[in-house]
């Protein structure tokens, strides 16, 4: 039989990361782009090795990476269709929005939908004086609870 391998398990996760990888350093615009890029790669590679560690990582780790590492767990996440807590993706402030619209369009208007919606439940919960991402609301136009 010829052709790929088959692989199973962490073999087919990180042989599916290294394509992604290769992806997100290619869709730099530039060579300090893609250089920059290629850093966020080795340094999420050395910090996690996997999605799966990195994903099950407290979301404190994961916002006490540098920029780079953080775009590109965001890419691969949305790449791969990785769940992400809610906790971590509002803390983040990563493009997901942008991630999701490049590789799922079909998608995006629920994705745009479960934001909102999450951002006007957090706006709720928490009391928050200010708007709050995405709930198009403003605190003089929100109604008392």
């Amino acid at each position: 039989m010829t052709g790929w391998p088959a692989l199973a398990g962490e073999d087919l996760h990180l042989r599916i990361l290294e394509q992604v990888a290769e992806q997100y350093v290619r869709a730099g615009d530039g060579d300090a782009a893609a250089r920059c890029r290629r850093q966020g790669v080795t340094r999420f590679m050395r910090s996690f090795g996997t999605l799966a560690a990195w994903n099950a990582a407290s979301v404190a780790d994961r916002m006490g990476l540098r920029t780079e590492v953080v775009s590109f767990a965001a890419f691969a996440a949305v790449r791969t269709r990785l769940p992400v807590d809610p906790s971590y993706a509002v803390a983040s402030g990563c493009r997901w929005g942008k991630y999701q619209a490049a590789d799922h369009p079909a998608e995006m208007g629920e994705f745009v939908h479960r934001q909102r919606v999450w951002a006007l439940v957090t706006e709720r919960s928490t009391g928050c004086g200010r708007t709050c991402p995405g709930s198009r609301s403003s605190p003089s136009r929100r109604r008392p609870s």
